[in-house]
């Protein structure tokens, strides 16, 4: 569905009527089946209530003068003559082509904060609508569209939690790699929030049978992504998780081998470091799973693993490590630590 903007008002430009053209052989059908831009109560009879107020509040945001032409007007008027079955379904005949580019162009116009129609519609989390955008893409340049924020359609996706948005737009080619202005890839985003189901659609690689949903030849580009990368605090994803105690992600990360032994550039604490400090016992037993894990590492003061899980009073992790070869701690310098309670 479209809106056309006429005056102040906007007139919602139904698909329906289509079908009833193809019944009578007709491949579009005439403007008298519609009535014309300007006699609105034909127009306005075709309004669907539920969906007025959001698609509404969605395009208002967008900078529509482009439409106010005679030209463009009829272009809308024409183009609102698609079958939403058509649409859905993926079919475009070869004399609709310039009009799904034009829809395709309008469903993707930037607005002022640089968010389009897809990244309005992903943060409202209209998830069926989406697809139908994604699906019906020509290209994958809307795809590389970011806003203000640096944020893609990817980021978004991964900060709506929307597992099933994020799948499709790696399926279609969105750059997993892309960083917003904080330096967070998607994958970092879903690190910090914990969202598991969404961290998946990520770093799970693409099937023949979902690719052939795209329109177009997918650039390639390395899934799982390189867990190496670091956001502009230092932090590799793997990392992050554990800072933010998300050990459901983070054991999605370490599964797909990602590099145990990364340091924060801050403090030089691995990953082990930290889910020693954190007293993250069932953390600290998955690595030390791992071949090649520096056991007694030391962060930028100098400190162990096991010197900070005894300084922080979490035994239990202390004592796993002892038992996979970790040097015992050496005494406490100073009384400068804050003792926490053991959380094992």
């Amino acid at each position: 569905m479209l809106y056309s903007q006429e005056g102040s008002s906007f007139y919602l430009l139904s698909l329906r009527g289509h079908s009833k053209a193809k019944k009578s052989g007709s491949s579009r059908p005439s403007s008298s089946g519609y009535g014309s831009l300007d006699h609105t109560s034909d127009l306005n009879s075709t309004i669907l209530p539920s969906s007025r107020e959001s698609l509404t509040k969605s395009l208002e945001n967008l900078n529509l003068d482009s439409l106010e032409s005679p030209k463009s007007k009829r272009r809308c008027f024409e183009i609102s003559t698609f079958e939403l079955e058509d649409i859905e379904s993926g079919y475009w005949s070869d004399s609709q082509a310039e009009d799904r580019d034009y829809y395709v162009k309008l469903a993707t116009k930037d607005d002022e904060d640089g968010d389009t129609m897809l990244f309005i519609k992903i943060i409202h989390k209209e998830t069926k609508q989406v697809l139908e955008i994604i699906n019906n893409l020509p290209t994958i340049e809307p795809l590389h569209r970011h806003n203000l924020l640096r944020q893609s359609a990817l980021h978004l996706s991964v900060l709506t939690d929307n597992p099933d948005v994020t799948r499709r737009l790696v399926v279609a080619g969105a750059d997993v790699c892309r960083r917003d202005r904080l330096g967070n890839t998607p994958l970092h985003i879903a690190c910090i929030h914990g969202f598991a189901e969404s961290a998946k659609s990520l770093i799970t690689p693409i099937r023949y049978s979902e690719a052939r949903k795209n329109r177009y030849k997918i650039p390639y580009q390395q899934i799982p992504q390189d867990t190496e990368i670091r956001n502009f605090d230092g932090l590799t994803c793997l990392l992050l998780a554990l800072q933010q105690m998300h050990t459901i992600v983070a054991g999605l990360l370490i599964e797909i081998d990602a590099d145990i032994n990364a340091v924060d550039l801050k403090s030089g604490k691995t990953a082990l470091h930290i889910a020693a400090e954190n007293g993250r016992r069932e953390i600290v037993e998955y690595i030390l799973k791992r071949t090649g894990v520096k056991l007694n590492a030391g962060n930028y003061a100098g400190y162990t693993p096991a010197e900070l899980a005894q300084y922080k009073g979490h035994t239990r992790c202390l004592n796993v490590l002892l038992v996979h070869g970790a040097d015992s701690p050496r005494p406490l310098p100073h009384e400068s630590w804050d003792s926490d309670d053991d959380s094992d």
